[in-house]
């Protein structure tokens, strides 16, 4: 019953939409009613590993890429501004690194909800700054439903949208450079699973060149192969074909990030990414949540994360001091506990209809914000649990709370 409410919320609100562009002229179309969702991209819209319905599942098909229903068109054009403005900043911040300071507030970007709202546009060049100012005027009224939406979103996605949704919210379409991905699968390996024949030197989402690879060096490889099984074992979206795609999409991110690289919970959120949508579009969903909303997360350095579990001490000495001095006094650190949660993005930490309204509000704030928010609520209800008088030592062990 939820999950039906939900959806009409949602078939509501695509339907205004629709009606809207109608009647400003816009040459829009109608897309189908989230009822008729099978009819659009089978492939990618799968259940989750927990579901009843994926016993029924049709036969996985491999679909490389499939582009979003029209009617979620304008939330896919608002997000994607928030991309074009993070592209233009870095350019400009690149090109004047030597001359320009960087800004003050920009490591706190991520813990800033209102410094990414996405309905802001892109900053205009100084040289421009009257057609600046001009756009920026027309495009704070030009989402007008953008509160409704956050609404929306955070009384959780319906199933048959999620994944659209998702890719609308990471701005795929902005992102997405043809033929990069296939770049990045054509380099001859010996493995077999390649395809193609261009070198990976081609332009990034980013908007520059990527360099070939040295594959002597993709020691990630063996890695890759251990962890395939181990993610979602015995779904049946994942069986020899999903696998292989599951291997690409690893293996193309690897090549296309080899700061990064490939580590240990990447499998998982490829996965869920590649039950949710194709092959390809998985692969640009990855690569905005991996190189934006995680940027330096998973580097060698992990300086993002344990900047955030700095934050994140802080937040909890503030507002649970009870719970910090017992995790002091039982030697715990706060990182022990959030640590995890933060890497694997709730992963295998939650209940799975939790996980996926986390990622929700996560990929549709453009940032990290939810992940404070999810691990303080965690903290507040199940924190008295090993805390005095609750914490008993001869009947609870100090680390279940890990």
């Amino acid at each position: 019953e939820e999950e039906e409410e939900r959806s009409d919320r949602w078939k509501n609100f695509l339907d205004r939409q629709a009606e809207d562009d109608e009647s400003s002229g816009e040459d829009a179309k109608i897309a189908p009613s989230i009822e008729d969702e099978g009819a659009i991209g089978d492939a990618g819209r799968t259940d989750l590993p927990d579901e009843k319905t994926a016993k029924q599942q049709r036969p996985h098909k491999i679909q490389i890429w499939s582009e979003i229903r029209p009617s979620l068109g304008h939330i896919g054009e608002m997000m994607s501004l928030r991309v074009k403005k993070k592209k233009k900043q870095s350019s400009a911040d690149e090109e004047n690194t030597e001359d320009i300071k960087p800004s003050e507030d920009s490591d706190d970007e991520f813990y800033d909800v209102e410094k990414v709202d996405p309905s802001e546009g892109p900053v205009a060049d100084s040289t421009n700054a009257d057609s600046g100012t001009n756009r920026a005027a027309s495009q704070e009224g030009y989402f007008p439903w953008k509160e409704e939406l956050e609404c929306l979103v955070r009384g959780g996605l319906p199933m048959a949208l999620r994944g659209e949704l998702w890719q609308a919210f990471v701005g795929i379409g902005a992102r997405r450079v043809k033929g990069y991905y296939e770049s990045l699968l054509g380099v001859v390996d010996g493995g077999g699973d390649s395809k193609g024949s261009d070198s990976p030197t081609k332009e990034c989402g980013d908007g520059k060149p990527k360099a070939s690879q040295d594959l002597s060096s993709e020691k990630w490889k063996g890695q890759i192969e251990k962890d395939l099984p181990r993610t979602f074992p015995g779904h049946p979206a994942l069986d020899e074909d999903g696998r292989n795609a599951l291997r690409r999409l690893l293996t193309a991110y690897a090549r296309h990030n080899p700061s990064v690289g490939y580590c240990q919970a990447m499998n998982f959120f490829a996965g869920l990414l590649l039950l949710l949508m194709s092959e390809e579009n998985a692969f640009w969903a990855l690569t905005g949540i991996m190189d934006d909303y995680f940027e330096g997360y998973f580097s060698e350095e992990m300086i993002e994360s344990q900047v955030d579990q700095l934050v994140l001490e802080e937040l909890v000495r503030e507002k649970f001091p009870k719970l910090v001095n017992h995790l002091d006094y039982l030697g715990v650190q706060v990182a022990w506990v959030a640590g995890p949660w933060f890497l694997s993005i709730y992963m295998n930490m939650l209940p799975w209809e939790t996980v996926l309204r986390v990622w929700d509000v996560l990929l549709f704030d453009g940032n990290r914000v939810m992940l404070f928010r999810t691990a303080l609520a965690l903290m507040e209800l199940y924190g008295t649990g090993v805390t005095p008088p609750y914490f008993h030592p001869e009947t609870t062990k100090p680390y279940n709370f890990i």
